[in-house]
């Protein structure tokens, strides 16, 4: 949605939700509003090419002038980047960002990991790495392929920088305690996730944010009209995504905690609560990133 001021375009309002009751009601999404005229004036031009219906090999170059990727250090503030391209260049770039995290890294997955943020999670130096899915695979019939796939996302998973939730909710029963809880019914092909972001370093004075509709994947891409923020350097933006993702995270790994879950957790010895917080736990590398501390 771009906003016109005496015929002149002055700010967009953006983001994965879809102008739905299952957009706005039936799954989490982001909508990002941006007062910058010459990102306006980009998604003008943008919405323009769409208006025409072009097909799409002429549609990937006009989409690459009107923004081409930067050159060199992204620079800070703003940088759209709109779909179909030519190639995957796009995505890659993407990646390239989320591998220079030294710290932390978070992302959303609507629709699954392919084998590119696969390799950004297996081989990133940052040491705190958070992932949350809407489903364990991307969407995929039975079989073997989804077989080696589940395989991939546990072994990421195994990894003690890695820590990643999937989308649920608390599946009660008669002998429970918990509120029963259910869906709303107004979606089905995406139940819990629908966000699109990826936080660099948020909590560094030079973050960086990537949100929009796209779905980190080759068709969002090469296929689909898509566009995307890359928001650099801006603490304040970074700091509300994170509240965003720690609060989602935390609502689906409880939920997937619980379904593990065979029986009661062992209490814990007075006084020795602490010790999973500190060595090469989970707990530990979570509590130095927030803590802002090496010890």
């Amino acid at each position: 949605m771009v906003r016109l001021h005496n015929k002149k375009p002055v700010s967009v309002w953006t983001g994965g939700t879809n102008f739905s009751d299952g957009g706005i009601f039936g799954h989490s999404n982001v909508g990002h509003l941006v007062e910058d005229k010459d990102v306006a004036v980009k998604f003008l031009e943008y919405w323009e090419l769409l208006a025409e219906d072009p097909e799409t090999p002429a549609e990937r170059n006009e989409v690459e002038l009107i923004t081409p990727l930067p050159k060199g250090k992204l620079p800070k503030g703003v940088t759209p980047v709109f779909s179909p391209r030519n190639d995957l260049s796009a995505l890659q770039w993407y990646a390239k960002l989320a591998q220079g995290a030294k710290e932390g890294l978070m992302m959303t997955f609507a629709f699954g990991m392919n084998k590119i943020w696969k390799d950004v999670y297996r081989q990133n130096n940052a040491q705190f790495r958070l992932a949350l899915l809407e489903k364990a695979t991307r969407p995929m019939k039975d079989g073997p392929e989804k077989t080696k796939e589940l395989k991939d996302i546990q072994a990421l998973r195994a990894m003690p920088e890695n820590t990643f939730a999937i989308g649920d909710f608390i599946r009660s029963n008669k002998y429970d305690s918990w509120v029963k809880e259910r869906l709303t019914g107004l979606n089905t092909n995406v139940r819990y996730v629908h966000n699109k972001f990826m936080l660099v370093d948020p909590l560094t004075d030079d973050p960086i944010v990537v949100a929009g509709l796209a779905n980190f994947s080759d068709a969002s891409t090469t296929d689909n009209d898509e566009n995307m923020l890359v928001i650099r350097g801006n603490t304040r933006v970074a700091d509300i995504y994170l509240g965003e993702f720690m609060r989602l995270y935390t609502h689906h790994a409880f939920r997937e905690s619980l379904k593990r879950r065979k029986t009661p957790p062992k209490p814990l010895e007075t006084g020795d609560w602490w010790r999973d917080y500190f060595g090469n736990t989970e707990r530990s590398i979570r509590r130095k990133f927030f803590a802002r501390t090496s010890d």
